[in-house]
């Protein structure tokens, strides 16, 4: 069997965009920092199809709790106080400086070395090639 990549997709539930405009209301106000947000990656070894789902619950914003067999995501958003703002963003700014970020790897272990980041995706490589019956290949440079 090949390997075969599928499309990621995200799925944002209704009561997440509720809880948004009420913390804008209610909290930020004018204040359009970036505020932490959770997101969900639950792999699913017998439903692959489902496994390539990244989703944000309507409790993202204000929960930390990551339920069993879940993997953590968390990202930033930025809820801007009109459409213009928005517009005026510089938006390349903003997805470099999230680049620069730094890497998590388990444990919440802050990745600064190459080898090992290279090692997580060596290991990734290989668990992948495993649940598809793969033959192993060199794992390709992901940086």
């Amino acid at each position: 069997m090949a390997l075969k990549f599928a499309p990621f997709n995200s799925e944002i539930e209704l009561p997440f965009y509720s809880a948004l405009s009420q913390s804008k209301i209610d909290h930020d106000k004018l204040d359009d920092s970036a505020r932490t947000v959770l997101g969900l990656y639950e792999p699913r070894v017998t439903d692959p199809d489902s496994s390539v789902r990244m989703r944000v619950l309507g409790n993202a914003l204000t929960s930390d709790d990551v339920p069993p067999n879940h993997v953590r995501a968390e990202g930033k958003i930025k809820n801007v106080n009109t459409i213009e703002d928005f517009k005026n963003c510089d938006k390349t700014v903003i997805l470099h400086t999230a680049a620069k970020q730094k890497r998590w790897g388990p444990g919440g272990m802050a990745l600064t070395k190459e080898s090992m980041v290279s090692f997580l995706q060596r290991k990734s490589h290989s668990a992948l090639v495993e649940r598809n019956d793969h033959q192993p290949q060199e794992p390709q440079d992901l940086a």
